[in-house]
C-alpha cells in the first residue's frame, strides 16, 4: 500500500496518498488475527463531506506505528463497507 512508503507517520501528518488526501485521526490499539498492535488510524477526509452517510466512500487505514505494516483498511459506503485485517506476518531477517 502506498501509505507505507510516507513513512514515518506522526500524529499531525496529512498528505496525499494515491491521490488521495489522507490525515493521521488517531493513534489506537487494534486488535486483527495477526495479533494486537499500535497503529495510527489515516482517514480521507473529504470523504465525509456532502453525501448522505449510506453512499459515502470513506476509505480508512491503520499502519503499525513501529513497523511499516498496514494492518487493516475499510473502504466503501458506510451501509456495505468492505475490510481487510492482517493474518499474519514474518519480520524480515536482518
Amino acid at each position: 500500500m502506498a501509505v507505507v512508503a510516507t513513512l514515518p507517520l506522526t500524529e499531525t501528518w496529512a498528505g496525499t496518498v494515491g491521490g488521495r488526501r489522507m490525515a493521521v485521526v488517531a493513534r489506537e490499539d487494534i486488535t486483527v488475527p495477526a495479533g494486537t498492535f499500535t497503529c495510527w488510524r489515516l482517514e480521507a477526509p473529504e470523504a465525509k463531506e456532502g453525501r448522505l452517510a449510506s453512499q459515502r466512500q470513506e476509505w480508512r487505514a491503520w499502519v503499525a506505528v513501529d513497523r511499516p505494516l498496514v494492518i487493516r483498511t475499510e473502504t466503501g459506503p458506510v451501509a456495505d463497507r468492505w475490510e481487510r485485517r492482517l493474518v499474519s506476518f514474518e519480520p524480515a531477517l536482518q
